[in-house]
């Protein structure tokens, strides 16, 4: 049997046993095997699992003509005015208007790109002011992984490789570092023993405000360097807040800002990501942000965004 997940993904023509009697010319699902399953929220927002019905293989109810007389007056979009099947749902969030599922999915996104409006002007003055404040680096580290095995399994890393530009982006540091034996293989030429690498390393960074993709990058450099004092995930939480499903408070954005201008490090993903502010049209979720892929385009993405608050 078919499983769909989430009910965006199910059919026209599948419907619930409840959706089947809600129809505005309803059916019932008595004696009728369901044709499909889909795993979905119910209404208390938990995981559940319910049938689908054939809607053609599901015959009338006995309710008369007459009977269902005045059942369509109530399933009229109140923006375009299609004449629904189905009862009609509240937008929500303060927004009593009973909509066809096409106006209330228009609304909803609509209300999203409102709100990442003010957070793209918001992120970019944060920016600007990160890239004027205190001198501040942007770290990037890359694993090198050997082939995987005959079986399939993923071999560990057989090195770090981790490079360092400034917000300009010129190249100040770019160290390959060992982290297996000498005798193992799929070793880079380049890299050199982690001692080495760390003495590199932590002047480069020693003092500095740390900019990074993500967080990986950071712990990276801690699991490396444990003594080196960089700083920990919980120090980049202002860079890392989405607010796409709450209205916005000004007091509340003062405040992060005002965080993150004493944060020791940024991540920059969810940061860009929400400044970029491309919707996915059918799901209203952000769309993923790709990683520029080195420092020094990390800074120009920075350097981008910065500009846009002008």
């Amino acid at each position: 049997m078919k499983i769909y997940t989430g009910w965006r993904s199910v059919p026209a023509g599948l419907l619930t046993k409840t959706a089947l009697a809600d129809l505005d010319f309803p059916r019932t699902c008595e004696g009728v095997q369901p044709a499909a399953r889909v795993e979905a929220s119910n209404y208390r927002g938990r995981s559940d699992v319910f049938d689908l019905f054939e809607v053609a293989q599901c015959p009338p109810t006995r309710s008369s003509g007459a009977q269902l007389r005045g059942r369509g007056d109530s399933r009229v979009c109140g923006e375009c005015g299609a004449r629904c099947q189905l009862s009609l749902a509240e937008v929500g969030f303060g927004d009593e208007r009973r909509l066809c599922p096409a106006c209330r999915h228009v609304v909803l996104l609509k209300r999203r790109q409102a709100r990442l409006e003010k957070l793209r002007a918001q992120g970019a003055a944060d920016v600007a002011a990160l890239l004027a404040g205190p001198e501040a680096v942007v770290v990037q580290r890359d694993l090198h992984e050997p082939p995987v095995s005959e079986s399939g399994r993923r071999r560990p890393a057989t090195a770090a490789r981790v490079r360092v530009a400034g917000l300009d982006g010129r190249k100040l540091i770019d160290v390959t570092i060992r982290l297996v034996g000498p005798r193992a293989k799929w070793v880079p030429e380049s890299a050199v023993e982690k001692s080495d690498g760390v003495a590199r390393i932590r002047p480069v960074l020693r003092g500095k405000r740390l900019i990074a993709w993500a967080e990986e990058e950071l712990s990276g450099l801690r699991e490396l360097d444990p003594e080196g004092g960089y700083p920990g995930a919980r120090d980049a939480e202002p860079w890392g807040t989405l607010l796409l499903d709450r209205e916005i408070d000004p007091g509340y954005l003062e405040r992060r800002s005002a965080r993150r201008a004493s944060s020791p490090s940024v991540m920059v993903r969810l940061l860009a990501q929400q400044w970029r502010g491309q919707l996915d049209p059918v799901t209203r979720e952000l769309v993923p942000c790709v990683a520029p892929g080195s420092p020094d385009r990390t800074a120009l993405l920075l350097r981008r965004i910065a500009e846009s608050a002008r």
